[in-house]
């Protein structure tokens, strides 16, 4: 049969998992593909449950890949790449039958290509359906990043001499295939493995290439030396930066295009002693814009954001180091707030995701458009919500207050460790403290936490001075954030992941925001504005029922989300 997304929704709707009128709606939003995003967003069923009932309609068995062990020697029938390109999968071979998981058994192209080779080897292949995601976890455990970059590199040792100076290479050969291959290989596998920045650096005799995986370095591979300055080369050569230049820091972007989809990298070289370093954010726009509930945020917060972020006018900031997750929690709001009635403008450096309906300028200070001159320009284009991506000087704190106190709606981001802290931090950029009262109207401060691992998540026993710590914090949280929290002393449980294939044995998978969330109402409000008090604001703040991140990450800890050790190594910093 033809697999159309009506004939989907309707055996759904057959089957009871979804209404008609979802059915509808779901049906006017796009393609077959977007109509089985949103039906994973809704949460109706998860995408083995899908890909289930896809096999069924298509009659075609399903397997849960997942659950199989793939043989190495199997895999020797195909290369990895044919395996990507066509999204298929060989898990098992008993005679001269082989079983191969393909995510789209109806793609004609894929089965001839899957077809030749198999019976090249003289096997006879039996299809099965396979989840997308299953697919990509099953390829990515499968696969070596060391294997593949084996041959590149055994090449590139024909290349490179190790006697020989790399500053001698000339352009023809930095982009010759061995080079380009290793950075393309080490690029992929940090995207396929959730990676969110790639560090490739001279240490000693080697050069290391570390991924930042939820928040945490992980070595992945190590390199000979003289094989760093060619990799830096060709990273100039993708990002556009200049090759011969060593003694100042570069900043560029490059843009790789996988499975159909543009992956943005930000690149940044830093001079060393006697080398250099490489750095490469990866900025994934398929991760899509998650709302606030996804993100993490408690009940209680969401509602304190909702209503006023709802008020039309004021100064809305977020504060936390770098790498907490600021600018996904402020697109996380812009996608709340994006309506038709409303002019939406932003000023960022870089542009993470875009939001279709909102019109996103990305800075250059290289030619002097930076957030103030930004800002200023942007005022004369009627804007109702303006988006900084960062408060750093006096001028552009100076021009957002002013632009919050006429009318608009302002978010930015600031550098601090808390939420008082960034009034602190706007009074010592030159803003008048009695502006900020009337002003602010709410500052957030957040930092990401590792999930606990769902697959090997088990419960463990904490020690006696540790939950009496923990105890005492509960004591000090108001009732209505403990609803659905068990805090009775002897019911306390706590949890911890074991670490297991799913998780590559962290015991963790995935990230989540803790937080305090700072609401400055009239009352606050005025004692701001009257003669900034630290000590009165906080006892102030206390008796409000404000809680604080520490305490959120608990609550979260008491929830099975995560565990306490993660909880105080985030919250000691």
């Amino acid at each position: 049969m033809i697999f159309t997304k009506k004939k989907l929704l309707d055996r759904l709707v057959n089957l009871g998992i979804i209404s008609p009128k979802v059915a509808r709606e779901s049906y006017s939003k796009g393609e077959l593909n977007e109509v089985e995003d949103i039906l994973l967003k809704k949460e109706v069923l998860d995408e083995e449950g899908l890909t289930k009932v896809k096999g069924e309609m298509l009659q075609v068995p399903y397997v849960d890949i997942s659950k199989k062990e793939i043989s190495s020697e199997l895999l020797k029938i195909f290369s990895i790449d044919v395996l990507e390109e066509h999204k298929a999968i060989p898990f098992s071979k008993k005679g001269t039958e082989v079983k191969i998981g393909l995510v789209n058994p109806q793609d004609v192209k894929a089965t001839q290509a899957i077809d030749f080779l198999v019976k090249k080897n003289n096997l006879n292949p039996k299809y099965f359906i396979v989840s997308n995601n299953g697919f990509t976890n099953a390829i990515n455990k499968s696969k070596n990043i060391e294997d593949e970059i084996e041959d590149a590199l055994n090449k590139a040792k024909e290349n490179i001499s190790s006697g020989k100076k790399d500053e001698s290479l000339a352009l023809d050969a930095i982009k010759k295939a061995p080079i380009s291959k290793m950075v393309s290989v080490i690029i992929k596998h940090a995207i396929d493995g959730g990676a969110s920045d790639i560090h490739i650096e001279p240490i000693a005799k080697t050069s290391r290439v570390r991924y930042r995986i939820d928040g945490i370095l992980h070595t992945s591979l190590t390199l000979p030396i003289h094989i760093h300055s060619s990799l830096v080369s060709r990273v100039k050569v993708l990002a556009n930066l200049k090759l011969d230049e060593k003694r100042i820091p570069q900043d560029g972007r490059i843009k790789f295009n996988i499975n159909d989809k543009d992956i943005d990298c930000r690149v940044s070289i830093f001079p060393l002693l006697d080398n250099e370093k490489i750095v490469i954010r990866i900025l994934d726009p398929r991760k899509g814009v998650l709302n606030l509930q996804d993100l993490g945020f408690n009940k209680k917060h969401i509602e304190i954001i909702d209503e006023n972020i709802r008020l039309g006018s004021g100064a809305f900031f977020l504060t936390g180091p770098t790498g907490s997750g600021k600018t996904t929690t402020l697109y996380s709001i812009l996608n709340i707030l994006n309506k038709e009635g409303i002019n939406i403008v932003t000023l960022e450096d870089p542009i993470e995701y875009f939001i279709e309906g909102i019109n996103q300028s990305q800075v250059k200070p290289a030619i002097g458009f930076n957030f103030a001159s930004g800002l200023r320009s942007l005022l004369r284009q009627d804007p109702d919500i303006i988006m900084i991506g960062e408060v750093r000087d006096k001028e552009t704190a100076d021009l957002s207050i002013h632009a919050a106190l006429t009318g608009h709606f302002i978010l930015s981001t600031l550098h601090t460790n808390s939420a008082l802290g960034a009034l602190i931090r706007l009074i010592d950029l030159g803003v008048d403290s009695f502006l900020l009262g009337p002003a602010v109207k709410i500052i957030i401060t957040q930092r990401l936490i590792r999930k606990i691992c769902e697959k090997c998540k088990a419960e463990v026993q904490i020690g006696d001075d540790l939950k009496r710590n923990v105890l005492e914090e509960i004591k000090m949280i108001p009732k209505k954030y403990l609803e659905s929290v068990n805090t009775k002393e002897s019911e306390l449980k706590f949890y911890k992941g074991k670490g297991c294939s799913e998780c590559d044995n962290n015991g963790y998978k995935s990230r989540m925001v803790i937080a305090e969330v700072l609401a400055i109402n009239e009352e606050l409000g005025g004692m701001i504005s009257t003669g900034y008090n630290e000590s009165k604001i906080k006892e102030y703040l206390s008796n409000q029922g404000m809680i604080s991140i520490k305490q959120d990450g608990i609550l979260k800890a008491l929830k099975g989300f995560t565990s306490l050790e993660e909880i105080i190594r985030i919250t000691k910093k």
